[in-house]
């Protein structure tokens, strides 16, 4: 698919021919001077500042209600200059985000719905169909579905704008088929502009993402419905419609929070994703990732941690270890007599040292963490890591991670390391459900069922 239309750059019209891959930019001969040189008194220099620094632009596709949002790495482009009619900026797209609308903003009362067939189990929407054998009056079928989650619904506010969220379903015929649609329903008060919009598409996207850590959730639509029934459509290039291979729904190896858990405080984890108060960089994007550990996920799970724990504890460990506080006390007690007997840069040094011991440490923070939340993830420690303390599994962490980050060459991602990292992973996710209101038992059955592994379930 090509397209072409009109991006909005520095307050001018640009033309632009987009091929899914890249973007070409057709600017006037002064816009792309502007754009690509500098001046310094008459004479023109090659600019060093690269174009559309912010990595962004906005088109609109000639003649037709589509949007096309663009995200590039600004440092890598291409410009032409044939002459001074024809001038040309190339740019490789990294992702890019479409989107159709037939109303205008602000839309009011605005359903957003998000259908895919992976939602099957997940939203216990599992049709049973019963095909009629009497041909006589044609192909004949009688659908039966437990609709009892479409029941439970979340009610908040985001942005300032009302939301619930539920389970739907739609069923279409096309000759002899029939599909069956499970889909989640987001009602909207209110959607602003486009760049309101596209943000609660993306929280909504990585909500999913959340929900199904463990398996793949593809959209085969999302669409916008106003109260008028005019209707838009969204997606990116993340996905191909319709061409994506679905999972099995059913893998053993692959599981999602239930919305009979999820939905209690789902517009909660919403608004917190929205507002960019949850790190995300750590849930697996491939079947991979999932299912091993590698030092870049080691690393994202870290500072998932550490992100989470700056905002559960703002400030600091509550209580040490024993062991911590002995061990703090010996250094202590050894450092004093060298800093009073020190003086000039070396009591500076040795002060320096002394306010160190009191530093939170990686392992200290993983220990701490695991204990208070123990009884959220016993479930999944007894399943894959019985025979490790928490302390031997903070421990762990710490110092593979610290082995990543600080570029030493030998890192053993061994089975004790997979299995300690499993175990930060669940409690990653134990500390974010808590905070959002969850309650101790909703957890560890939500852990249960995300990893629900056939070997080590119940």
């Amino acid at each position: 698919m090509v397209y072409s239309g009109i991006v909005t750059y520095d307050g001018a019209d640009i033309a632009f021919q987009f091929d899914e891959q890249k973007l070409s930019v057709f600017p006037s001969y002064e816009l792309f001077r502007k754009i690509t040189m500098h001046q310094e008194g008459n004479v023109w220099y090659r600019s060093e500042k690269k174009p559309f620094t912010d990595g962004f632009l906005e088109g609109k596709v000639n003649g037709q209600p589509i949007i096309l949002h663009f995200f590039f790495d600004p440092m890598g482009y291409g410009t032409t200059q044939k002459n001074i009619f024809e001038c040309e900026i190339s740019i490789f797209v990294n992702n890019y985000i479409q989107y159709n609308t037939y109303f205008t903003f602000p839309a009011k009362d605005v359903s957003l719905i998000y259908k895919s067939q992976n939602l099957h189990r997940f939203l216990g929407l599992i049709p049973n169909y019963e095909v009629s054998s009497d041909m006589s009056q044609g192909l004949c079928a009688d659908v039966k579905c437990d609709t009892t989650t479409t029941q439970y619904v979340s009610h908040g506010v985001i942005d300032g704008v009302d939301i619930s969220i539920k389970p739907s379903y739609s069923c279409s015929w096309g000759g002899t088929n029939f599909k069956f649609f499970p889909e989640i329903l987001i009602k909207m008060s209110e959607i602003r502009d486009e760049n309101h919009l596209l943000k609660l598409y993306n929280a909504i996207r990585k909500f999913i993402m959340f929900a199904f850590m463990r398996i793949d959730i593809s959209p085969d639509s999302f669409i916008i419905e106003n109260v008028d029934h005019y209707k838009g459509e969204i997606y990116s290039n993340n996905y191909q419609k319709n061409t994506i291979d679905t999972e099995d729904c059913n893998s053993i190896w692959r599981d999602s929070i239930p919305w009979g858990i999820l939905y209690k405080h789902a517009v909660e984890i919403i608004e917190k994703i929205y507002m960019e108060d949850w790190y995300m960089d750590n849930m697996p994007k491939t079947k991979d990732e999932r299912l091993w550990v590698s030092d870049i996920m080691v690393s994202k799970e870290a500072a998932a941690f550490e992100h989470e724990f700056s905002k559960t504890y703002p400030d600091g460990l509550p209580i040490h270890s024993e062991k911590r506080l002995i061990a703090e006390k010996e250094v202590e007690s050894e450092i004093q007599p060298l800093f009073k007997a020190s003086h000039g840069k070396k009591r500076d040094i040795y002060k320096g040292f002394i306010s160190h011991i009191r530093n939170d440490g990686l392992g200290d923070k993983i220990e701490f963490c695991l204990n208070e939340y123990e009884d959220c993830i016993k479930w999944l420690k007894s399943k894959i890591a019985p025979e490790f303390s928490n302390e031997e599994i903070a421990d762990t962490c710490a110092n593979i991670r610290n082995n990543i980050d600080h570029g030493n060459k030998v890192i053993d991602l061994d089975n004790n390391v997979a299995k300690a990292y499993s175990v930060l992973r669940a409690l990653n996710y134990a500390m974010q459900l808590k905070r959002v209101g969850y309650e101790t038992n909703d957890i560890d059955n939500a852990i249960m069922n995300l990893y629900y592994i056939s070997g080590i379930a119940p």
